[in-house]
């Protein structure tokens, strides 16, 4: 039986932690707390098969309070309720103070035991459908000036012999909208296209998808989606041009945009609706890549308005997966190796993840980096671990990044002198497809 425990919190220099006990003896790692208080909304952490039938006491522990002066300079923790087997105790409880905790007396009867009603249970050990890399590199360079091999390159086959021969059975390759297509409206750039048709074609050999990723951040031609600059129609245009060249590419998927953050959750769901439609509209049928607003973060995917606003998004063909991207620093900014803390990646897709249970959506983790320390390694493994665990939901993911110019940047995924980077090992032990 598992036990399900609603939070929020006020953030002060750092997320709330807290530990769970179940009759005194303290249950799997620290649990961190990324959702605000101010949102209205709660984050669900979730603990799996913990709980044999009987009594017991099921207690948090607030472990990091800290204080500025005055109560915009304060950190808590606040716990809606624990649950288990359907029992549901404890009503919004502030734990303001280190140490201080809160408990809830639920009893398992044996009849439930081997049921679980709360809709987060679902687990699976059959493992994701897909997981690989991103390849950067095409997004590379001034959209318009750059040169190919100097300023910007698409990856090799190479590349996708080496991390298909891990297990790996998906490349998320970022590209630049005006490079694919220099004016507004116009045609494709047919030399773009052809660089990435070899690629395509090349990956379908070896059983390996492609997520073509439109890597513009929400914005092209001098101003974000959605404004008079650049309406969603420019969008919808560009994407209907993609789904009829590759119409009959089986393997490749659209990426609508990477992680677009000027706009709101509304308007940025009226633009991916409009793309939607328009590759719909062509007759293709290749599964569709709906990210967020606010930097696609799966941690505030239902605290943003994403969930409700995006989350509405509708496919006439029911294959539409929604994107989010998950780093394990403060903040989800994936600017360094360090990590909140080694379930920092389940704790934060714990709320995106009850959400998709809930209203019966699937995700895909497209970004998801870690350094080659033993923490960040911890991160990334537990984190593998959890969309595995969870594969009801979670389609699959692309870790960020390799790709032949990765160089020494801190999350690479590239093999070194012949040695295996730690990172793609673990990729490679999370192959469960």
């Amino acid at each position: 039986m598992s036990i399900l425990i609603q939070v929020a919190e006020d953030a002060y220099k750092g997320n709330a932690q807290f530990v769970v006990k179940v009759d005194g003896k303290q249950i799997e790692g620290t649990e961190t707390a990324t959702t605000p208080d101010s949102s209205g909304q709660w984050q669900t952490i979730t603990l799996n098969d913990v709980l044999a039938p009987g009594s017991h006491s099921i207690s948090v522990t607030f472990l990091n309070d800290a204080y500025g002066g005055k109560s915009s300079l304060d950190r808590n923790l606040y716990v809606k309720s624990i649950a288990a087997g359907g029992i549901t105790a404890t009503e919004n409880m502030e734990l303001g103070r280190t140490g201080s905790s809160v408990a809830a007396q639920i009893n398992i009867p044996s009849s439930i035991a081997s049921e679980d009603t709360q809709p987060t249970q679902t687990t699976s050990t059959s493992g994701v459908q897909l997981l690989g890399v991103n390849l950067s590199g095409a997004e590379y360079g001034n959209p318009v000036t750059g040169v190919l091999n100097y300023d910007y390159i698409y990856p090799t086959t190479n590349e996708i012999d080496y991390f298909a021969s891990l297990g790996l059975n998906v490349i998320r390759i970022p590209i630049s909208w005006q490079r694919l297509q220099p004016v507004q409206f116009g045609a494709l750039d047919k030399t773009q296209l052809t660089y990435l048709d070899k690629l395509i074609a090349y990956a379908a050999t070896k059983g390996v998808k492609v997520d073509i990723d439109l890597h513009n951040y929400g914005m092209a031609f001098g101003g974000d989606v959605g404004s008079a600059t650049t309406p969603d129609a420019s969008l919808a245009n560009f994407w209907s041009q993609m789904a009829v060249h590759y119409h009959n590419s089986s393997n490749v998927i659209f990426g609508l945009m990477n992680e677009p953050h000027d706009q709101s959750a509304t308007a940025w769901a009226t633009a991916a609706q409009d793309s939607v439609n328009s590759i719909r509209a062509t007759g293709a049928t290749q599964e569709i890549l709906a990210s967020g607003s606010d930097w696609d973060t799966a941690s505030s995917w239902v605290s943003s308005g994403n969930a409700a606003a995006v989350g509405s998004v509708t496919d006439q063909d029911n294959n539409l997966v929604f994107e989010v991207h998950q780093y394990f620093n403060q903040g989800s900014t994936g600017t360094s190796t360090s990590v909140l803390s080694p379930t920092i990646g389940p704790d934060s897709l714990a709320s995106i993840t009850q959400w998709a249970v809930e209203n019966s959506k699937k995700l895909f983790l497209g970004e998801f980096g870690a350094g080659s320390d033993s923490a960040s390694l911890s991160a990334l493994g537990n984190t593998l671990s959890y969309i595995n665990g969870h594969s009801n939901v979670w389609q699959g993911g692309t870790y960020w990044a390799a790709g032949p110019w990765m160089g020494n940047y801190m999350f690479s995924a590239e093999s070194k002198n012949g040695v295996e980077a730690p990172q793609a090992v673990l990729l490679a032990a999370g192959v469960h497809h």
